[in-house]
């Protein structure tokens, strides 16, 4: 099943003008695990949106200079698989990218606005992950 956080679903014809933030994700099963920092045994879709979640919600809120120094290498390469799961090779790229955007205030203004503008203003993210979900049940076990 697939509903949404913060009440209002983007499919309501009532709600059309509302725009869904970082906070705003597909919910399933998978959010119990949303504090784990390394989730194993999940099963794929699980396991991608989690990392996936993790990160965008972090850039989007606090900025690549400040992601970067929160989350690891690994981390972020997890976040980009997540992004290239869910059909969102830019948002794979962009995260691919973090790092040496980071190491200067310049670089880290320009992604950071290319990103808000790009993933955080839309829906295109939460689209996708309910794209997946539809297409692929099964990865999304309750």
């Amino acid at each position: 099943m697939v509903s949404h956080m913060s009440g209002r679903a983007p499919h309501n014809p009532e709600h059309a003008d509302h725009r869904p933030g970082p906070g705003h994700w597909p919910v399933n099963s998978a959010n119990r695990f949303d504090r784990s920092p390394r989730p194993r045994h999940l099963a794929p879709g699980h396991r991608h949106l989690v990392s996936l979640r993790v990160v965008h919600d972090y850039l989007a809120g606090r900025g690549v200079a400040e992601a970067v120094r929160r989350f690891d290498s690994r981390q972020l390469v997890r976040a980009a698989a997540a992004g290239r799961y869910f059909d969102l090779d830019d948002l794979a790229d962009l995260f691919n990218s973090a790092p040496q955007a980071a190491t200067s205030p310049d670089g880290a203004a320009a992604f950071d606005e290319e990103y808000r503008r790009r993933f955080v203003a839309g829906t295109a993210v939460s689209d996708a992950v309910c794209r997946k979900m539809a297409q692929f049940p099964a990865d999304f076990p309750e």
